[in-house]
């Protein structure tokens, strides 16, 4: 998806380092698999067909947050914007 073409360090006392990382996120890259985009209409019967954002939970009122969750929403609902 995107190119990762060869680091340029300018710091050779990280240039290991860097060699390191820039060698895992090729690895990750190459090891990708393409699938072939299924729209909606055709999968959307398939249980086995996952899509972001199937897995989130969600809460309809305050009441159904979970215990811990109640003060960060109180919290973050009296924050103001500028």
């Amino acid at each position: 998806m995107f190119p990762l073409e060869e680091v340029i360090s300018k710091d050779n006392s990280r240039e290991l380092e860097v060699d390191l990382t820039s060698d895992r996120l090729i690895a990750m890259g190459e090891s990708l698999m393409w699938q072939k985009p299924i729209p909606i209409e055709e999968g959307k019967d398939d249980p086995e067909l996952h899509r972001a954002g199937n897995f989130y939970r969600y809460y309809h009122s305050i009441a159904d947050l979970p215990e811990k969750a109640r003060p960060f929403y109180n919290k973050a609902g009296k924050l103001e914007y500028l």
